[in-house]
Parts: structure tokens; C-alpha cells; sequence
């Protein structure tokens, strides 16, 4: 890599990206998946925790199960929380105004 005069480094061309694009996924796999729990631990009206969003069976199984599965329940959660959270937001927006009607006699 090069710099600019504006410090940002510039690509390689004759660098092979690829070969480590295809190393940076299978070393992904390598890292252990830490528990997305974050202590609030209180189950919300749907059964999944309103702190990190996994159901009671994947919470009481978590330290049993393989990355692989473990990586596909934190993907589940994120989108949990995020249709939670669209869902809130929903419900906190203000009812949309009536149209106003004139006067009658108008």
C-alpha cells in the first residue's frame, strides 16, 4: 500500500485481494462466538429476552451448541431486535391527522 497526500492509504494493484478475502471468511469461523448476552435477562411479551433476544431454549442451550449454530441464532436476534424495534415505532408514531372538514355553510 501507498500513501496519498492526504494519508489515506491507496490500493496495492499487484496485491492478490482474493487470496485473503477467502482467508478473512475462513478465519471467521475460527473465532469463538461470545454469548450476545448483555444482563438484562427478562423475558419480553414474545418469549425472547428483551436484553440480547434469544428464545429460553436458545439461551438454555447456548453453551452446548457449535459456532455454526451459535452464529445463526445471533443473526436471528439482530433481526429480532430490529423488527422489535420497528414495531415500537410504529406504535409510538402519532395517529395520522383526520382531514379537517370546512364549514358547511362555507
Amino acid at each position: 500500500m501507498s500513501f496519498s497526500g492526504t494519508n489515506f492509504p491507496q490500493p496495492d494493484v499487484n496485491f492478490n485481494y482474493s487470496f485473503y478475502r477467502g482467508l478473512a471468511v475462513q478465519q471467521l469461523e475460527i473465532f469463538h462466538i461470545e454469548s450476545p448476552c448483555i444482563g438484562v435477562c427478562q423475558a419480553g411479551p414474545r418469549g425472547y429476552c428483551l436484553g440480547c433476544y434469544r428464545s429460553r431454549e436458545e439461551r438454555l442451550h447456548w453453551i452446548n451448541l457449535d459456532d455454526q449454530v451459535k452464529s445463526k441464532i445471533v443473526k436471528a436476534c439482530a433481526l429480532r431486535k430490529k423488527r422489535a424495534f420497528a414495531r415500537k415505532r410504529s406504535q409510538d408514531a402519532p395517529p395520522p391527522h383526520p382531514p379537517i372538514q370546512g364549514d358547511l355553510l362555507d
